[in-house]
C-alpha cells in the first residue's frame, strides 16, 4: 500500500493536469496535423534522398527545404492572382464610377440597369427588386469593411501556421520513423495488426491527397474554360491558379471568379456574368 501511494498521487496528479495540458496543446495540434500529412506524402521522396546523402539530418532538411519553398510559389502565386484580381476589378470600377458620377451613383445605376435587365424578361417589382438589391449591396459592403481586421488577423495566424508545420515537418522526417516504433511497442495490440493499423492510416491519407490534386486539377481546368469563353485573358494561367486555389478551405475557386464576375455585372455585361457565375459555381461543385 505504501508503495502503491507515490504510483496514485502521480496518476491522480497526470489525470489533474490533463485539462491544462490539452489547452496548451491546442494551439499546436492543427499544425502538427497537417505536418504529419505532408510527411506522410514526402516521406518516399526523403527516404530517396537519404539513401543518397547518408545523412538522415541533412536530408530531413533538404527535403523540409524543397515543401516550404513548393508552398511559398504556391502562396505567391495565389496571392498574385487575387492582387491582380482585385487591382482589375478596382480599377474598371473606379473608371465605371468616373463615368457615373461617383461611387454612390455607381451602385445605383448598377441596380438599376440590373433590375431593368430582369424586368424585361420577368414579371417583378421593380421598386422591390432595387430596393432588395440596393440593401444587399449595402450589406455587402459592411461586412468587407468589418472584416478586414479579420483578415488581417487570419493572414498572421495563417503565417504563424506555416512556420510551425515546417518546424514539425523536420523533426517528423529526422525522427518520425523511430517515434511510429516506439508508439507500436506501447499500443496494446498484436504487432501485425498493429502494423496493419499504421498501414491503413497511411493509405487514407495518401487517398484523401490523391483526390484533393484530382479535384483541383478538375476545377482548374473547367474554371479556365470558363474564362476562355467569357473573353478573359489568359485562361490558361488564371485556370491553374484557381485549381490551386481551390485547396484553400473555406475559400476556392470563387477568389479568382466572383470579382471578375462583379465587374462584369458593373461594366453591364450580365450574360458575361450570368455565364461565368453559374460555371463557377458548378465548377466550385466538382
Amino acid at each position: 500500500s505504501a508503495q502503491r501511494a507515490p504510483l496514485i498521487f502521480l496518476v491522480l496528479a497526470v489525470l489533474a493536469l490533463s485539462p491544462l495540458v490539452l489547452e496548451i496543446m491546442r494551439p499546436f495540434l492543427t499544425p502538427f496535423i497537417l505536418a504529419s500529412i505532408l510527411a506522410i506524402v514526402v516521406n518516399p521522396a526523403n527516404t530517396w534522398v537519404r539513401s543518397r546523402l547518408r545523412r538522415p539530418s541533412l536530408a530531413a532538411f533538404i527535403t523540409t527545404l524543397a515543401v516550404g519553398v513548393m508552398l511559398g510559389i504556391l502562396v505567391v502565386a495565389l496571392g498574385f492572382a487575387l492582387t491582380h484580381e482585385l487591382t482589375d476589378a478596382y480599377d474598371a470600377l473606379s473608371r465605371r464610377s468616373l463615368q457615373e458620377g461617383g461611387w454612390a451613383a455607381l451602385v445605383t445605376n448598377t441596380a438599376d440597369r440590373v433590375v431593368e435587365a430582369l424586368a424585361t424578361r420577368l414579371p417583378i417589382d421593380r421598386e422591390a427588386i432595387r430596393a432588395e438589391i440596393l440593401e444587399r449591396m449595402k450589406a455587402v459592403t459592411e461586412y468587407l469593411l468589418k472584416n478586414v481586421g479579420g483578415a488581417v488577423g487570419g493572414l498572421t495566424t495563417t503565417l504563424i501556421t506555416i512556420l510551425l508545420v515546417t518546424i514539425f515537418l523536420y523533426f517528423l522526417l529526422r525522427y518520425g520513423a523511430g517515434w511510429v516504433e516506439r508508439l507500436a511497442v506501447i499500443i496494446p495490440l498484436d504487432p501485425r495488426a498493429t502494423s496493419r493499423l499504421f498501414q491503413t492510416i497511411q493509405d487514407s491519407v495518401m487517398a484523401n491527397v490523391n483526390g484533393v490534386v484530382v479535384v483541383a486539377v478538375a476545377q482548374g481546368l473547367l474554371l479556365g474554360v470558363g474564362f476562355w469563353f467569357v473573353g478573359v485573358r489568359s485562361p490558361v494561367l488564371w485556370g491553374a491558379i484557381g485549381g490551386a486555389a481551390s485547396i484553400l478551405p473555406l475559400v476556392g475557386t470563387p477568389l479568382l471568379w466572383v470579382p471578375r464576375v462583379i465587374a462584369f455585372v458593373v461594366m453591364g455585361a450580365f450574360w458575361k456574368a450570368l455565364i461565368l457565375g453559374l460555371w463557377g459555381g458548378l465548377a466550385a461543385r466538382v
